[in-house]
């Protein structure tokens, strides 16, 4: 789990995140801004209040508790990793560079 120590780290998506959901885990993640917004755009794991020894504890012990809560967040990661490829990646990567290429070209 990542903390708010300097702008890179607020806003950054740190590989590990896609490695978890591309392997169809739930992720348990700090509130940083990119991360809580992927997390919650996909319903695909749980963002922390706080970075803290309890709250990460409490949020373990609510999905170990909650099965169909665990149950339906593995599904999402299922679903999110779907959506979270590099082959759709890579066009918009592509049209983003098409994009610069033209506006710097005029």
């Amino acid at each position: 789990m990542d903390t708010d120590t300097c702008i890179n780290q607020r806003y950054s998506l740190p590989n590990k995140v896609f490695d978890y959901i591309a392997a169809g885990l739930p992720v348990l993640v700090s509130p940083l801004p990119e991360v809580a917004a992927l997390v919650e755009r996909y319903g695909c794991g749980i963002v922390l209040t706080g970075v803290t020894p309890d709250e990460i504890a409490g949020q373990l012990q609510k999905l170990a508790d909650d099965r169909p809560l665990l149950l339906s967040l593995r599904r999402n990661a299922e679903e999110a990793r779907r959506e979270l490829t590099w082959e759709k990646e890579k066009i918009k990567e592509q049209e983003l560079i098409r994009s610069v290429i033209k506006s710097n070209s005029k």
